[in-house]
Order: C-alpha cells, then sequence, then structure tokens
C-alpha cells in the first residue's frame, strides 16, 4: 500500500545545513468535497487493513447505496497506485498542509468529473507508472469521481496543467 511520508522539508540550505521547508497548500484551502475525499484517502492509507475511519467518512458523505460502490472504487486505485515504484506522498490525517501527489490525485478526480480527458491521463500517467494497471486504476478513478458527483460532491476544475513528463523524472530523481 502506499507510504506515508512527511513532505514538511526541503533539501538542506547549502549554507547552514539545515533543512529549508517548502511552501505546502493548506488543507484549509480545499473545498468541502476535495477535504472529504483527502480525509478519506489519508484513513484509507493509514489504516489500509480495516479501513474503519475511510468507511465512515464515506457513509456519512454518500447515501447508503452509493457507500459500498465508492469504497470498491477507492480500493482498486489505491491497489494500483499503492503498486507503484516511488511510494505515494501521503500525509498524516491531522497535518493541515497537502502534498503533491495528495494535490494529483485531488485533481485526477477533478480532472474526470470536469471533462478533461488530457489532464487525467497525464495525471494517471504520473501516479501510475505501470501501464498494465494503469487503465484499471484510472478506471476505478473515473469510477469514484462519478459516484462523487452523482452524491453531491463536485469538486473544482483541475488546479493546473499536469506536470510534463521530463519535469517529473527530474522532480522524483
Amino acid at each position: 500500500m502506499a507510504e506515508l511520508i512527511a513532505l514538511h522539508r526541503g533539501p538542506a540550505s547549502a549554507a547552514t545545513g539545515i533543512p529549508v521547508c517548502r511552501p505546502m497548500p493548506r488543507v484549509a484551502s480545499l473545498h468541502a468535497s476535495e477535504r472529504l475525499l483527502l480525509v478519506v484517502i489519508r484513513h484509507w492509507v493509514e489504516d489500509p487493513a480495516t479501513v474503519c475511519p475511510a468507511v465512515w467518512a464515506m457513509k456519512r458523505a454518500f447515501d447508503t447505496g452509493l457507500c459500498g460502490p465508492a469504497i470498491k472504487a477507492l480500493r482498486g486505485l489505491m491497489q494500483a497506485v499503492g503498486a507503484r515504484p516511488r511510494p505515494l506522498r501521503l500525509l498524516g490525517s491531522a497535518c493541515p498542509t497537502l502534498s503533491p501527489d495528495e494535490r494529483a490525485l485531488l485533481d485526477l478526480f477533478a480532472a474526470h468529473q470536469h471533462g478533461r480527458e488530457d489532464h487525467s491521463v497525464a495525471l494517471m500517467a504520473w501516479l501510475v507508472p505501470d501501464d498494465d494497471a494503469r487503465d484499471s486504476a484510472n478506471d476505478h478513478a473515473a469510477h469514484l469521481a462519478y459516484l462523487l458527483e452523482k452524491g453531491g460532491h463536485r469538486l473544482r476544475p483541475p488546479a493546473a496543467a499536469p506536470v510534463p513528463p521530463a519535469r517529473r523524472e527530474a522532480v522524483a530523481g
């Protein structure tokens, strides 16, 4: 499953050797539906064996008929994303900031809801580099985005254009 890695510190300053803090987006700046999705994903990663907090968050947000399919779609997506070579960087459930990988996941769901196929394809290629797993993961992401919208959780359009492949490799390396 995905690994939790704290991203509050950047590379060390050349002059002092002390890690330099990077500005990170704040969870408080997210739309309510984005916060819900982020909380569910973070709880899922923190306790993948029981997923109880994620299930309860979904049950509070959805009617009973949508909760089961939404959890199933999230499970499929997180299994595909968690099997990638680079661990997915997610922060703890109480963290007030948002990691780049968390932003990418939220933008992926938003891209599906807003019909931005080029955006969702680029984000999915970054999140799931394995071609075999990518199609399944994308199907799960699209289905969860659909269920979110059907349950009254319309996300804002994706924040920005996806990072080009050459830049991603430089950033990830």
